[in-house]
């Protein structure tokens, strides 16, 4: 299967806005995940913003990020209360059951997702077992892109009736300021006599 990197499309990214939905201030998995690739992104050159969605907001975990880390959260909710935000490309960050039609009341009346007007949309999802529930393959397909975290996903959702060409592995973000092993020394650990090379 191919990456989403080597993926070639009639367009570019950067000529368009990027709309990123997620439940990124409700704590938990896809929040962490989600916050990971904003920071990433928010230095890209294209217009990147980001929507609470799928999730309440979580006031005690909001509370908790770090000073640099809300920041960048501040700025890309902002400028994703636009809708401008929603013409372009947008992506669904969450399990498939809250993609538009919701089957969660009343999220498609205060965060659709795909909004009506994106140009071009992504599910970003995952599963950790060997299928998918039905109604999520319907959900993927109607998707323009379905981003997985790795080959283990591509097989489990296309094995479950999800079009391969649809699906891409896009591993997980890493905040490698926060994750700098340069900046530690390994835990020893007994009976382990050195650092791996």
């Amino acid at each position: 299967s191919m990456s989403y990197y080597e993926h070639s499309r009639p367009f570019k990214i950067r000529d368009w806005p990027v709309l990123w939905m997620a439940p990124v201030l409700s704590g938990g998995g896809y929040s962490s995940e989600a916050i990971s690739f904003a920071l990433g992104m928010n230095a890209k050159p294209f217009t990147f913003s980001m929507r609470q969605f799928a999730e309440q907001q979580d006031r005690k975990f909001v509370a908790g990020l770090p000073v640099h880390v809300a920041g960048v959260m501040e700025k890309s909710l902002a400028r994703g209360r636009d809708r401008f935000a929603e013409t372009g490309f947008v992506i669904c960050h969450s399990t498939p059951d809250a993609w538009r039609p919701s089957k969660f009341p009343g999220w498609d009346e205060v965060a659709p997702c795909p909004p009506s007007e994106a140009m071009y949309s992504v599910g970003r999802t995952m599963f950790e077992t060997d299928s998918l529930p039905k109604e999520w393959v319907e959900r993927c397909n109607a998707m323009d892109e379905v981003w997985v975290p790795s080959e283990f996903h591509i097989q489990t959702f296309a094995a479950a009736g999800v079009d391969k060409s649809k699906l891409y592995v896009l591993g997980e973000a890493v905040d490698t300021a926060f994750f700098d092993p340069e900046l530690y020394e390994p835990i020893k650990i007994p009976g382990e006599s050195e650092r791996p090379k």
